[in-house]
């Protein structure tokens, strides 16, 4: 997610990074003779191998498929085309940027260096024009996939999150994460 502002800005920067990633992904192996060979392959390879290993399991183990040939297979397409789709990000910073001041919005956001730059997180937490999200959590060890990174790390934020929602809250507006 990011402004139209920000795309204006930094568009041709951020379609560059886009066209690496696209050929990250397209270089990645999507099928292997098991799934002992696709978690040793994922391990070694970037974005799996900052991945917390009980994620990759899960993943390896629940996210790949076997095909009628007895391959363990990773469908890649999915992600390929979200890389393409750029006017649902932008169309997401709209919405946010409509109801922020109407409910409460949490951020919780990879704590590293990320896919998502410094000026596209600044974009979306701007605090100049007083549109700013209730709380920004930012996840330690953790880039853009902070589930996949640091799932302990995700699960603390949100339960600060919680422990913190503000007690004058009333039945008609409830916290959303």
């Amino acid at each position: 997610m990011a402004t139209r502002d920000y795309y204006r800005d930094f568009g041709a920067e951020r379609d560059r990074a886009l066209t690496a990633s696209i050929a990250l992904v397209k270089g990645h192996e999507t099928t292997w003779s098991t799934r002992e060979a696709a978690f040793e392959y994922m391990r070694h390879k970037f974005p799996w191998k900052s991945w917390d290993p009980r994620v990759l399991y899960i993943h390896v183990n629940h996210g790949l498929y076997e095909s009628s040939t007895g391959e363990i297979c990773s469908n890649n397409h999915p992600e390929l085309c979200s890389y393409r789709e750029i006017p649902p990000h932008l169309d997401a910073a709209d919405q946010y940027r409509r109801i922020v001041g109407l409910l409460p919005i949490h951020f919780i956001l990879g704590g590293r260096n990320s896919f998502a730059s410094p000026e596209a997180q600044q974009s979306i937490l701007d605090t100049k024009h007083n549109i700013q999200p209730s709380s920004v959590q930012r996840v330690t060890k953790a880039r853009h996939q902070v589930l996949q990174e640091n799932p302990d790390g995700l699960a603390d934020a949100i339960c600060s999150v919680l422990e913190n929602l503000d007690s004058r809250v009333g039945l008609n507006q409830r916290p959303r994460l």
